[in-house]
């Protein structure tokens, strides 16, 4: 789903609900992460040596691709949801 436009405000109450959530490095998906939601995070143009920093490491349900410039496949992205248990 993509919501529409939202407060954010809304946006917490939004992610705080999720079964899972698929973003880029951004605040919103540090924020699914705070929630602890599952979580396919996506930084393609990112370097892996220094993601460690960027990635929501202490969260234990995390599936993290991107290299060489290039976003995953859908088919990478839902085998990581599978992987996460996110897809009952």
């Amino acid at each position: 789903m993509v919501p529409r436009r939202l407060t954010l405000t809304e946006c917490a109450a939004l992610l705080a609900g999720a079964r899972a959530v698929v973003g880029l490095d951004t605040g919103l998906t540090h924020l699914a992460a705070a929630f602890e939601r599952p979580l396919v995070f996506m930084v393609p143009d990112t370097p892996r040596w220094p993601r460690y920093r960027a990635e929501p490491y202490w969260l234990e349900r995390l599936e993290s691709f991107g290299r060489g410039g290039r976003m995953p496949e859908v088919d990478a992205v839902w085998a990581g949801l599978q992987r996460l248990g996110a897809l009952a």
